[in-house]
């Protein structure tokens, strides 16, 4: 009130949404998403501070729309896929509302991106890689695709191929097939994986992507590159039952591994002129026979069949030999399945999703999490724009391929 008797109104800074300030709110969200702290023990731990605040509003919080978070993390995916040489991926099982679901990570050394659905297929991580776009497209990688997995031809003379959007949205492209007669769930199926292939291509990701991988069907896209320590678990899980067996066995894993240091310090330095050797020592190592041990060449023509995928290292030295960045990032996602168990609201899925990727970034790109949540709550400009440095950083370490 003023000397005069009068009141004054001030205006509240921006930052000042609602009853708590932008430092709490940091707080909580930082206790939550990076130190894992469960709700209740956050109440309990501001009831200690002396900070009158209810339940309700720390759920509200946690749970808030936050949608200015999760524009950025969505940018962070699509900067991260449009300027990337590759990307590894990996799952794993995220219940929410006491079902089974599933949450995927695609990253790499720049950013983290996490998003959870009820399936995993194809056509789910299809569209993972697509979002937030819900175009679908049939291009000419849409028409490669159909072809190189058989579509029946009766299916695929309905269909005509440009870079015109069909349409947008799931019920106006089930509405699309309906209207070509396409219908039984196989045709349905490839129809759709083609048309969300050509939508992420349409919408800036390149076709020569490369996708680092366990080997599960549905990462198999683009230009696919396996994990060697998956493949190798195959040839470790062999018992063998003769001695002789278990000689074999072991000569092999003991050529594996020393075949694999080689690659190993192939990356430091690479050089076109030993790409013809590494080829041939692998044909020798893996393409072996063994007269009684059907086990074990069972296991090396797995290894000769995907051949192309474990040395596409000798195409793009920077790519690991390996997903352990991959099953590092999901990580995060298991250990808090087993602390919380299940998520139970939608928006409380999603914003775990969107923190746990925004923190990922942080930490891969050296940004402090804490004074990036202050800096968004804050609005100020203290931490860049995810997206930008990422951007920025992909320019400067663009990685060519060794080979055309």
């Amino acid at each position: 009130m003023s000397a005069q008797g009068g009141t004054v109104v001030g205006q509240l800074p921006v930052e000042y949404d609602g009853h708590y300030g932008p430092t709490l709110k940091a707080f909580i969200l930082y206790q939550h998403h990076q130190c894992r702290v469960p709700q209740h023990l956050i109440y309990e731990q501001l009831q200690a501070f002396d900070i009158e605040i209810s339940k309700g509003q720390v759920n509200r919080i946690l749970m808030a729309e936050h949608s200015g978070f999760q524009q950025e993390q969505d940018e962070v995916l699509r900067s991260g896929l449009e300027t990337a040489a590759y990307v590894h991926t990996d799952d794993t099982g995220a219940r929410h509302q006491g079902r089974n679901g599933y949450c995927t990570v695609i990253g790499n050394e720049l950013f983290a991106y996490f998003r959870s659905s009820e399936h995993k297929s194809r056509q789910n991580y299809l569209a993972l890689l697509r979002h937030p776009f819900e175009a679908y497209v049939l291009n000419e990688y849409a028409q490669a695709y159909l072809k190189s997995h058989e579509l029946a031809a009766c299916h695929l003379e309905k269909l005509s191929f440009s870079e015109q959007v069909i349409c947008q949205g799931e019920s106006a492209w089930a509405a699309y097939l309906e209207s070509l007669d396409i219908v039984t769930p196989l045709a349905v199926r490839l129809v759709t994986e083609a048309a969300l292939l050509g939508s992420v291509i349409a919408h800036g990701v390149s076709p020569e992507l490369i996708i680092l991988s366990d080997g599960a069907p549905q990462f198999v896209l683009f230009v696919h590159a396996l994990c060697w320590i998956h493949m190798e678990r195959a040839l470790r899980k062999l018992s063998g039952h003769t001695p002789e067996q278990l000689k074999e066995i072991e000569s092999l894993r003991y050529q594996l591994w020393a075949y694999y240091q080689a690659l190993k310090f192939y990356r430091q330095a690479p050089s076109e002129e030993e790409v013809p050797a590494f080829n041939r020592c692998f044909d020798a190592i893996f393409g072996q026979v063994f007269d009684d041990n059907e086990p074990l060449n069972a296991v090396l023509k797995q290894f000769t069949d995907h051949k192309a995928e474990l040395l596409r290292v000798l195409e793009m030295p920077a790519l690991p030999l390996h997903t352990n960045a991959a099953e590092s990032d999901i990580r995060e996602v298991v250990t808090r399945r087993k602390i919380s168990g299940t998520t139970r609201h939608d928006l409380g899925r999603r914003a775990r999703d969107t923190f746990i990727g925004l923190q990922k970034t942080c930490r891969k790109l050296g940004f402090s999490f804490w004074q990036y949540l202050t800096s968004r709550l804050k609005h100020d400009d203290t931490i860049p724009f995810l997206p930008d440095v990422i951007r920025q950083r992909a320019a400067l370490t663009t990685t060519q391929p060794l080979t055309a």
